[in-house]
């Protein structure tokens, strides 16, 4: 799973946009949910991670600090986590069940237009443009 997905699903699923120059409450606690689900479903430094949202990775480290912090003292903080983790966990399912079916068309001896036009129905065609993209 890609940092953008991980982003795009957080912000979605706490109804925000993604404005990263703002000390708003919410914008931080979405970002904390950001660093987390992206440290703990990649396998991108703090780095890569603070870099996607225009912060360094001491940002991100004091990030993680701080959600754990809340985590283990909120109940709504555990509530909005399990809410995206089985967001997330269902998208990445999902996206690891294209990728094998790719594979095996692949395999198979089908080009990428013929698995376009075999597999429509199941793959949706945005994930398979974009697999095709990174000859995955």
């Amino acid at each position: 799973m890609e940092l953008y997905e991980i982003k795009n699903i957080i912000w979605d699923e706490l109804m925000l946009l993604p404005d990263y120059e703002t000390r708003k409450r919410e914008n931080i606690t979405a970002r904390q949910f950001y660093y987390k689900f992206a440290k703990l479903l990649t396998k991108k430094s703090l780095y890569e991670i603070g870099r996607e949202v225009n912060r360094d990775h001491a940002t991100v480290l004091r990030g993680l600090k701080m959600f754990d912090d809340y985590f283990n003292t909120e109940s709504e903080y555990r509530t909005i986590f399990n809410n995206i983790h089985k967001i997330l966990t269902n998208q990445k399912s999902r996206f690891q069940n294209n990728v094998n079916c790719y594979r095996t068309l692949r395999e198979s001896g089908f080009s990428r237009i013929q698995i376009k036009k075999q597999v429509q129905c199941s793959i949706d065609n945005k994930i398979v443009e974009r697999m095709a993209l990174f000859n995955v």
